[in-house]
């Protein structure tokens, strides 16, 4: 029996003194090694507006808690230069961040760098008036032409784009009677031959008034109109109204003969007549010349009716006499005009 126990009692005691020895030297028996954490980084900006400025601590998320150092290159600057705490974003280029995290705890350390674009400050373009922004006169009109009337207020010209809220009325440019380009129109049908301009009858009915042209200004649209819709010859091709309505500069279809009071602010911007009332001092006429708008030195078509057999027209070449009445079958220069 003694013989038998003894090393039972001896493998047991081998095996607590080999306990102790594995708890001595660290070693725990049966246990798995832990894997090392991973110290993640995650930036949360990719691009700031010139001159942004933007807390460090705002830019990117980690789940370490170890020490941050910071560095740069491009032309954003860090603030202070020691420890830094803020970024300012250049105005030009871009920036390069480089981030350094110290070990704590079970994260080890890690460097991380993001490049940082510069995005472009929304820019306000400043609206020409060709582009619907604030015309002067002289100014470069939406349909191509030149503006050539200012109002003080809105006006009406009813049939043309602008309706109830215009502001300006633009000339068609030098040239333009080449580019007439209504499907069946043809320019006026009697032609002085002239490179800025041409001559056209007003109408070749001269025996039936139409009654509803007026003179204002605001009104050049409605009277072209009734023009074109009178029946025997006010629709004629070739005649001053068709051919005016039939001009389609800068892609715009609402050119019209001027009013009489349009024709007028027309030539006194033509004679760069600022003082008198009808463009008829003799003093802002030269050498057969007229400073805007390369006009013809001779009498030009409102779409103003007179009566059944004339209509207003104006003479661009000075005098006291400038404007009155012509018979609508006598040829006199046409330059279109819109509203807008």
């Amino acid at each position: 029996m003694t013989t038998n126990s003894q090393p039972s009692s001896y493998a047991r005691k081998s095996a607590g003194w080999l306990l102790v020895i594995g708890v001595l030297i660290g070693v725990t028996v049966a246990s798995p090694v832990s894997a090392a954490s991973t110290t993640k980084v995650k930036w949360n900006v990719s691009s700031l507006y010139a001159g942004e400025v933007r807390n460090l601590s705002t830019l990117v998320s980690t789940n370490s808690s170890g020490l941050k150092s910071w560095s740069k290159s491009g032309t954003c600057t860090l603030v202070p230069k020691s420890k830094p705490t803020k970024l300012t974003m250049g105005v030009t280029g871009s920036c390069e961040l480089t981030l350094k995290i110290a070990l704590s705890g079970i994260y080890p350390a890690k460097t991380s760098k993001k490049i940082i674009t510069l995005v472009a400050a929304d820019i306000a373009v400043a609206l020409t008036c060709a582009t619907g922004g604030t015309c002067a006169v002289g100014d470069a009109g939406p349909g191509g032409g030149t503006v050539f009337y200012v109002a003080s207020s809105r006006f009406t010209s009813i049939g043309s784009a602008c309706g109830t809220v215009c502001r300006y009325l633009e000339a068609a440019p030098v040239g333009w009677i080449t580019t007439s380009t209504l499907v069946g129109q043809t320019n006026c049908v009697f032609q002085y031959r002239y490179p800025t301009d041409q001559a056209c009858e007003w109408s070749g009915n001269t025996q039936t008034v139409i009654g509803s042209t007026r003179k204002r200004i605001g009104t050049g649209y409605a009277n072209t109109s009734a023009i074109i819709t009178q029946r025997n010859g006010g629709n004629a091709a070739g005649n001053a109204a068709t051919v005016a309505r039939a001009f389609q500069g800068g892609g715009k279809t609402d050119w019209f003969l001027p009013s009489k009071a349009e024709l007028n602010a027309l030539c006194k911007w033509a004679r760069n007549d600022t003082v008198t009332k009808n463009c008829n001092d003799q003093r802002y006429f030269r050498d057969g010349i007229t400073p805007n708008g390369g006009f013809v030195t001779e009498s030009y078509w409102s779409s103003s009716e007179f009566h059944y057999s004339r209509a207003w027209s104006q003479a661009f070449s000075g005098g006291t006499q400038t404007q009155g009445s012509t018979t609508k079958r006598y040829p006199l220069f046409v330059r279109p005009v819109r509203a807008f």
